[in-house]
């Protein structure tokens, strides 16, 4: 039962785009830490966002600094941009992620090269144009207190590996960026592609690359050491998974899915798993009163049924695209898998 509801899960569609960029100014300085630097982006996209949105579709664009802006409002394509950043309970159709805990830095010549990824779900696909030069805008202006101002070098497609953007003219001519719309990608594309493993797992070492913020840890006193069951760990994705669905798969809300995933269902898949090493360090919470937030790594053993231990690696691979954390709707726990 729950590999069918997973395999309906994954027709979830999602894009996921890489950024390569560089710092307009010749001298290079540590980049802060990912939550603040993903901060300034994602406060920036806002911005660059509602203003592209309305450029050419409106008699009266929106001017951020008049006194009277326009009727937002009654816009209905510039309203999808504007409730993915409005305050609310609902997964944002984007995440912004860094693949290591700071951001991915190469040095090329004297130009240091920095890299995330920008990942759409459901309808926000069919504006990817929209949010590439919004994050071209966002870059050009300035990010933090100093305005750093960033160029993009490349833009890569995560699934096919292909570049879609570059400014070399040496590179292989770039193939087109626009998904495409009849057939856009999926969960399910991504995991026939990047989850197969040739073997059967015993056991697998997940890294926690940017804080995760949960109340599902196994160890209650604060000055104890962090664990989280692979159960609960599990769960967060599924919860993630489910709402990602709910709102931005219309294929998953017109049918019938009157089976969910229950708790009891994922204690039975992990039945036989333990925790086997376990370094987590807390990070500092997001508000006063809120759950902890950790990073780190845990080694977990995995079921020794193979239909089980198969399903388990396959949630966890979605996990890593789709993210996990309580408290953050743009899924900003980042996680790093290693099976063996």
């Amino acid at each position: 039962m729950i590999q069918k509801i997973i395999n309906h899960y994954s027709t979830l569609p999602i894009l996921v785009r890489e950024f390569e960029i560089y710092s307009r100014k010749s001298s290079y300085k540590d980049l802060p830490n990912e939550g603040l630097w993903l901060r300034w982006i994602r406060g920036g996209l806002g911005y660059s966002l509602k203003e592209l949105s309305c450029i050419g579709r409106c008699e009266h664009p929106l001017k951020l600094n008049a006194k009277y802006g326009c009727q937002v409002t009654g816009c209905s394509f510039a309203q999808d941009f504007l409730n993915s950043f409005a305050p609310t309970s609902s997964p944002t159709p984007y995440r912004l992620s860094l693949l290591t805990p700071k951001l991915n830095v190469k040095r090329v010549g004297a130009v240091h090269r920095h890299s995330f990824t920008l990942t759409l779900f459901g309808q926000s696909i069919e504006h990817f144009t929209v949010w590439h030069l919004a994050v071209q805008r966002t870059l050009l202006v300035g990010l933090g207190k100093n305005q750093e101002s960033y160029l993009i070098d490349r833009v890569i497609d995560s699934f096919t590996q292909k570049t879609l953007w570059s400014v070399h003219p040496l590179d292989p001519r770039p193939q087109s960026g626009l998904p495409n719309k009849k057939t856009p990608p999926t969960l399910a594309h991504f995991l026939e592609k990047n989850s197969s493993l040739g073997y059967i797992p015993r056991q697998v070492q997940v890294t926690f690359l940017t804080a995760v913020e949960t109340k599902l840890l196994d160890s209650i006193d604060r000055n104890a050491p962090l664990s989280i069951s692979l159960e609960h760990l599990i769960l967060l994705i599924i919860r993630r998974l489910k709402a990602l669905n709910d709102i931005y798969n219309h294929e998953f809300k017109s049918a019938n899915h009157s089976h969910m995933i229950s708790r009891q269902m994922i204690k039975h898949l992990c039945q036989g798993s333990r925790v086997k090493l376990a370094r987590l360090e807390r990070r500092p919470i997001a508000r006063r009163g809120g759950p902890i937030r950790m990073v780190g790594n845990i080694l977990y053993a995995l079921p020794t049924s193979k239909e089980s231990t198969l399903l388990i690696a396959k949630i966890l691979h979605i996990g890593q695209l789709i993210g996990i954390g309580r408290g953050t709707i743009e899924g900003r726990g980042s996680l790093g898998l290693r099976f063996s």
